[in-house]
C-alpha cells in the first residue's frame, strides 16, 4: 500500500473557476491522503490559512498565484512543496522567467482536468466554464449556467462547503442527459432574467466618462487610457455582479470600452491597538482593452481587480468623490 500523502488546496474564493479547480483536484487527491481546502483572496493574506496549518502538506494553488517570498515563507515552515495551476496574466511576474506554470489560453479548471486526467478528454461542461470565466464570447446558455454555478461558487466562503460538494454532483448529474441540461438552463435562466431588471435600475446611477489628460495625469494612468470611454459606479450600499452588468453595459453602449465599479470597505482591526482602515475594492471589465498595463488592477486583460486600503496604497484611482 502506497504511503499517505497529505495535500492543501488553496483556490479562488467566490469564483466559478476556482471552485472547480479544487473540485476537480480534490477529486484526483482524495484518494491519496488528507485534502485540506481553503477558498482564498490572493490579495488579502488575511484570507489565507496560517502557514502552520499547512505543514507536512503538498500546497497547489489553483486559480491563484502568490509571490514567491510567502511560498517561500511555506516550504521554510514546513509545507512539503508548492505548485500551481493558474491562468491570470498578472501572475506571471510571481514566477521566474522560463519557470512559470502560467498559461492565459484556458480557464484554471480546464488545466486542472488536463493536469490530472491527461489521457481523457475535457467534458463539455468544462468549456462552458472557460467561456464563462475568460468571457470568451459566451452565449446566453453560457450566462444562464453561469447563474447556477454562481451560486455553488460562493458556499465555501459562506462555510458551506459539504453544500458546494453536494449541489456540484448535482449539477454534473444533471449535465449528462438532456432533460437535466434543461433544467440546469430554465433555473438559470429564471435567476439571470431577474438579476437583469434589477441590474438596468441599478445601472442608472452610474456616469459616463471620457477620459483626457486630466483623468490621465491625476489618476496616473498609461497613455493607452487617452480617449477611453469608461463607466464607472459606486456599489458601496449596493450588490452588484460585475460581469453581468458590464455585459448590459457594453449591449446597450456600444461606445463604452471600459466598465469600472468599486466599493468602500470598513476593515476592523484586532486587540488594543487595532486601526480601523477603509478599503477600496475594484472590479473592472473590459472589450479590446488592456486593463493590467501599467495599472493598479491585476488579472485578466479584459477582467480585472484591485483592492486598496486608503492611506497605504498612494493612489486611490477611479472614485469618483473623496469619500
Amino acid at each position: 500500500m502506497a504511503a499517505s500523502t497529505n495535500h492543501t488546496i488553496l483556490f479562488h474564493g467566490n469564483c466559478i473557476d476556482g471552485w472547480f479547480s479544487a473540485y476537480i483536484a480534490h477529486s484526483a487527491l482524495k484518494n491519496t491522503g488528507t485534502v485540506n481546502m481553503y477558498p482564498i483572496s490572493p490579495s488579502q493574506t488575511n484570507t489565507w490559512p496560517k502557514t502552520d496549518e499547512m505543514a507536512g502538506t503538498h500546497i497547489l494553488l489553483v486559480d491563484v498565484s502568490v509571490p514567491e517570498v510567502y511560498r517561500v515563507a511555506w516550504t521554510t515552515g514546513g509545507a512539503l512543496s508548492v505548485n500551481c495551476i493558474d491562468h491570470h496574466a498578472s501572475a506571471v511576474e510571481h514566477w521566474p522567467a522560463g519557470a512559470s506554470p502560467i498559461n492565459t489560453a484556458a480557464c484554471a479548471a480546464l488545466q486542472t482536468w488536463q493536469h490530472f486526467y491527461p489521457a481523457v478528454p475535457v467534458p463539455f461542461w468544462l468549456h462552458h466554464i472557460d467561456r464563462i470565466d475568460r468571457w470568451d464570447n459566451p452565449s446566453y446558455e453560457d450566462r444562464c449556467i453561469r447563474e447556477v454555478l454562481n451560486n455553488i461558487a460562493h458556499k465555501p466562503v459562506q462555510k458551506h462547503q459539504r453544500d458546494a460538494f453536494v449541489l456540484t454532483e448535482l449539477f454534473l448529474s444533471n449535465m449528462t442527459t438532456p432533460v437535466g441540461i434543461m433544467m440546469v438552463l430554465a433555473q438559470g435562466k429564471q435567476i439571470l432574467d431577474q438579476k437583469d431588471i434589477a441590474l438596468l435600475g441599478i445601472l442608472g446611477t452610474g456616469t459616463f466618462h471620457t477620459f483626457n489628460q486630466d483623468y490621465i495625469t491625476g489618476w496616473n494612468l498609461p497613455s493607452g487610457w487617452l480617449g477611453a470611454n469608461v463607466f464607472i459606479i459606486d456599489n458601496t450600499n449596493i450588490t452588484l455582479d460585475t460581469t453581468e452588468a458590464a455585459h448590459i453595459v457594453f449591449q446597450h453602449y456600444p461606445l463604452v470600452n471600459v466598465f469600472i465599479n468599486y466599493r468602500k470597505k470598513i476593515l476592523y482591526g484586532k486587540g488594543p491597538a487595532a486601526v480601523e482602515k477603509t478599503m477600496y475594492v475594484y472590479s473592472a471589465r473590459s472589450r479590446g482593452f488592456n486593463l493590467t498595463e501599467g495599472t493598479i488592477l491585476r488579472g485578466h486583460p479584459t477582467s480585472a481587480g484591485a483592492s486598496l486600503i486608503k492611506g497605504e496604497a498612494p493612489l486611490l484611482p477611479f472614485l469618483l468623490s473623496a469619500a
